[in-house]
């Protein structure tokens, strides 16, 4: 409720009474205090969605930060195993390669084979010696971590390869074995 009082002038110009009139304003209150409440309802929105536009900006900026750093890394690990003669390979548990060195490559391309991720590491193994390797591989598997000697007779002579082997572990699992083979035939020369 809500009231207005009017004065009712005299000859002199001075009140000589009063009149009050009574109104009911509570259905106008009531739609003005809706309307400042979805008005303040909006704001709070408009606040928390700029807060979480914010929030998103600085994660973007952090995946950004963190994918130019792991492009870094893997670009030094390439470069690391790419730098070496020695030859590098990994499989997975069903004998298919994951990951090769540029030395493996060449290797490989040498026996005219074109070496692939997803090839099965058997497949590039003399037939006579395929059943070796899965053997040297199942260990691995195991977790077993060993090197062998390998004798390879080629055209330009016999290549002696030291050969080791090594699990890849995630967490507690063995997903697959990592092999690095390098070349001692100069030294078995040297000691010969």
């Amino acid at each position: 409720m809500a009231a207005r009082i009017a004065p009712i002038l005299g000859e002199d110009g001075k009140p000589k009474e009063y009149l009050a009139q009574r109104f009911v304003i509570d259905e106008a209150k009531a739609k003005e205090d809706r309307l400042q409440e979805y008005v303040a309802q909006m704001q709070a929105q408009e606040e928390m969605m700029m807060q979480n536009v914010e929030a998103l900006s600085a994660i973007q900026q952090e995946v950004s930060h963190r994918e130019v750093e792991l492009r870094q890394q893997q670009s030094q690990l390439r470069a690391l195993i790419d730098n070496t003669p020695d030859t590098m390979l990994s499989i997975d548990r069903t004998y298919n390669i994951t990951a090769f060195n540029e030395a493996m490559r060449h290797a490989i391309a040498g026996r005219g084979m074109d070496l692939h991720v997803g090839m099965n590491a058997l497949s590039i193994t003399a037939p006579h010696q395929q059943a070796v390797f899965k053997n040297y591989y199942d260990r691995a598997f195991t977790g077993e971590r060993f090197s062998v000697e390998e004798h390879i007779a080629n055209p330009e002579g016999e290549v002696h390869l030291l050969i080791s082997y090594f699990p890849i572990q995630l967490a507690e699992e063995i997903i697959g074995a990592a092999v690095h083979a390098k070349d001692i035939t100069g030294l078995k020369t040297l000691v010969s």
